[in-house]
């Protein structure tokens, strides 16, 4: 079943390209699997404002890129 939650970090694929070769880590988030904690943690980033740019841009690429991979799939059956 397709979520929201399942979609963005949920599933196993999508959540290996957030853990990917530690981007989680490199953006100074942790890889976290649930939509809502997932929100709360870039909304509560406590590092200096450029760290916080970067983590937050880091973290919408990827959910970016996980949505493109998703219609891909769906409308144009590309894998």
């Amino acid at each position: 079943m397709e979520s929201r939650d399942h979609l963005f970090f949920g599933s196993n694929y999508s959540y290996s390209v957030w853990n990917q070769d530690t981007l989680s880590r490199k953006a100074r988030t942790p890889a976290i699997r649930q939509w809502s904690r997932s929100i709360t943690c870039m909304q509560g980033l406590s590092t200096p404002k450029h760290h916080r740019l970067l983590s937050l841009l880091t973290w919408q690429a990827v959910i970016y890129a996980l949505w493109l991979e998703r219609n891909s799939r769906i409308h144009r059956k590309e894998y």
